[in-house]
């Protein structure tokens, strides 16, 4: 889920008209889309919580596979440093309001590994 959230937001930045570009007429102002009004190099932003919510898949697959403890350590930590990204791009830029969800999910992703894994443990 956290992954479609990151195609959603290359693909919104791409074609939502969120830059208001001025003119030399009055009225409303024409808007166009981040990479039209940046160019291409733009899509990188949004690109990097995609790519982390990639490696947080693996991570979390990985630690359900092997049992091992590192990978959910890695899976809590990008999650997390995705959530406080996320909050400091809310007093920075405004993309933090897109970005935390992706976090919360990756939480809950990494959340759920560590229980399952957790559960599949024999006790004895």
């Amino acid at each position: 889920m956290a992954a479609a959230w990151g195609i959603l937001l290359i693909v919104l930045a791409a074609v939502l008209p969120v830059i208001t570009v001025a003119s030399n007429h009055a009225g409303p102002q024409p808007r166009v889309s981040l990479v039209r009004y940046y160019g291409r190099d733009v899509l990188w932003l949004p690109a990097i919580p995609f790519l982390i919510s990639i490696a947080v898949g693996g991570l979390v697959r990985l630690r359900i596979a092997t049992q091992w403890r590192w990978p959910g350590v890695m899976a809590w930590a990008l999650a997390g440093a995705t959530v406080l990204a996320a909050l400091a791009g809310f007093v920075t830029i405004i993309i933090g309001v897109y970005i935390l969800p992706m976090g919360v999910l990756l939480c809950l992703s990494a959340s759920a590994a560590s229980s399952e894994s957790s559960a599949s443990r024999p006790t004895a």
